[in-house]
């Protein structure tokens, strides 16, 4: 969808107003950095010590506002209130993470290591072939399909190699074998 933002918009809006392709990739992305906060939420519930995560969370969080506006105020561009909401939500994310260390046997460094980091090789990895695949092929909608079925094969192998840890790799093949 990143790769050919411009391209699906166009066929779904056919006049994209300006700055609609940047919205939508911003978004996007900021999903991907948000969906890592649904577990640490998940864990602040399960030991019921929410008052500290939501007061400092939400604090943190809502440093978008006041950044955003001075932004704003200095011209930038509507689409820098999604890339300060990103950086906002990425310090979120450790904030909460060092919250819930309080309560949960969990190390910053073993938790960038085995979640963060494995999440990062994976986007930049397929990121990088995607983007050449992509430019082999011109804008139609025939092209899309092709791109698309390549980029899901693509993620799922890199998700497999890079994503996955060894015992992980070992669990879904013990799965297969077992449904056989």
């Amino acid at each position: 969808i990143i790769l050919r933002c411009d391209y699906i918009l166009s066929l779904w809006l056919h006049d994209v107003p300006e700055y609609t392709t940047e919205f939508v990739v911003w978004i996007l992305i900021y999903s991907m950095i948000n969906v890592l906060t649904i577990p640490i939420w998940n864990g602040i519930q399960a030991v019921g010590k929410l008052k500290k995560y939501i007061l400092i969370g939400s604090g943190v969080y809502l440093m978008a506002f006041p950044i955003n506006y001075v932004f704003l105020k200095l011209g930038y561009t509507p689409v820098i209130t999604f890339q300060v909401l990103l950086a906002v939500r990425f310090v979120y994310l450790f904030v909460v993470i060092s919250i819930l260390r309080e309560y949960v046997n969990i190390r910053m460094s073993e938790y960038t290591a085995k979640v963060i980091l494995p999440i990062v090789y994976v986007v930049l990895c397929t990121l990088l072939i995607m983007r050449w695949v992509n430019g082999l092929f011109i804008h139609g909608f025939f092209q899309l399909l092709i791109v698309s079925i390549i980029s899901l094969t693509v993620s799922l192998v890199v998700i497999f190699i890079l994503g996955l840890s060894k015992d992980e790799r070992n669990l879904f093949f013990a799965k297969i074998l077992k449904n056989k």
